[in-house]
């Protein structure tokens, strides 16, 4: 693809749907702040002196594995992390003349099509890799790594979006509905996260599972609808960063969640107001992992192989589980984690895992007169946030 002729009906397309799109890894510290982060490097804050640059695009924590241990030093590297506010911030920097220029890019893997049929990646070579088979064979041999017969990333992280709830309040639920329980009525936290709830309610509405972002415009209207009710009659506020609803559960305004990510439980708890903790509804829920992935036409394409080969490594990996509080995907790290972070992911039942926290799709981006399409999901999501 010649950068040069990129459409800029295209990018403005991805502007505009980029717009208003928070994630869980928008962290809490930074709110909605995140999407201002586009253009921040995080080469004006850890200053160095080297002979390679590689430039890097990946949500706020996703560099501290380079910077753990002495491996950029001791290969003479500046790794230069451009911080994004969401999973397009890729796609649209990269779009508007950004290869060529950036060497790792890490998406959530549901957004491997999209990126592919944009053609700003390139296939990975995994035999150039020597810690890939040290991999969890789950994460190491996962189908969605392959697309159109190729792979096109690798994955160093994961986690899901359980339910949060504090037991001194909630017996353990069970279900995602027991939101609707009137004994906690006023007192559920919704936040900000569009694909995140959309999955998981459209799930529990249709019950599709991994279909579930496979559903009509009627579907989709009604997971909204439900959501809808929650947010007018059931949920305390309807808050627009995950630091905000971390906030009203330790100060114990909120005590269930119609959506969580596993980290909250350590952020909230460190608070030292109320205590929270978290389970996989049986519905299922959202799981996820990120891909480190490199972009067409990325330079000094050995020294990026050996970053993404040291992301992999148990040195790499360490920091991913206590500095970020993410899951990590070498079993080797497992035993060198803090006990919290080890304790906050299922590593002995990792199958088990995958049974409750389902790799949902990516939606629709094409109409084909039965699905609704992610569009579609965006138009729907508004309705949310205004009603």
């Amino acid at each position: 693809m010649n950068q040069d002729t990129v459409a800029m009906e295209d990018i403005n397309l991805l502007v505009r749907r980029h717009q208003g799109f928070a994630t869980r890894r928008g962290f809490m510290q930074f709110g909605l702040g995140g999407f201002a982060a586009l253009a921040v490097s995080s080469s004006g804050i850890r200053q160095a002196l080297a002979e390679t640059t590689v430039k890097m695009m990946g949500w706020q924590g996703y560099d501290e594995p380079f910077y753990v241990g002495d491996y950029i030093k001791n290969n003479d590297i500046v790794a230069d992390m451009t911080y994004i506010g969401s999973i397009e911030d890729i796609l649209i920097k990269l779009m508007a003349g950004g290869l060529g220029d950036y060497g790792l890019v890490m998406p959530n893997w549901a957004y491997i099509p999209s990126f592919v049929e944009s053609e700003v990646l390139q296939p990975v070579d995994v035999s150039r890799l020597t810690n890939y088979q040290n991999i969890i064979p789950y994460f190491r041999d996962h189908p969605a790594l392959i697309y159109n017969d190729k792979q096109w990333g690798v994955p160093f992280t994961w986690g899901g979006l359980p339910m949060m709830y504090t037991p001194s309040e909630v017996e353990k639920p069970t279900s995602w509905m027991d939101c609707f329980n009137p004994a906690y009525k006023g007192r559920i936290a919704m936040h900000h996260d569009p694909l995140g709830i959309m999955e998981i309610w459209a799930n529990v509405v249709t019950g599709k599972r991994a279909q579930s972002t496979m559903i009509t415009h009627a579907e989709l209207k009604e997971t909204i609808d439900v959501l809808i009710d929650m947010k007018r009659n059931y949920a305390r506020a309807f808050f627009m960063s995950i630091g905000e609803a971390i906030d009203a559960f330790s100060r114990g305004e909120v005590v269930i969640s119609a959506i969580g990510w596993e980290p909250m439980k350590l952020w909230c708890n460190e608070k030292g107001g109320a205590q929270i903790d978290y389970v996989y509804p049986d519905e299922g829920t959202l799981g996820f992992f990120d891909e480190a992935c490199i972009p067409v036409d990325a330079p000094d394409i050995d020294v990026v192989y050996g970053l993404l080969d040291h992301l992999i490594s148990v040195d790499g990996q360490v920091p991913v589980g206590d500095a970020i509080f993410q899951g990590v995907v070498v079993a080797d790290a497992v035993p060198k984690l803090s006990d919290a972070a080890r304790d906050l992911y299922p590593y002995d039942d990792i199958q088990g895992f995958s049974d409750k926290a389902i790799m949902f799709p990516f939606p629709p981006t094409e109409a084909d007169g039965e699905h609704a399409t992610y569009d579609d999901w965006l138009e729907e999501y508004e309705r949310l946030l205004k009603a």
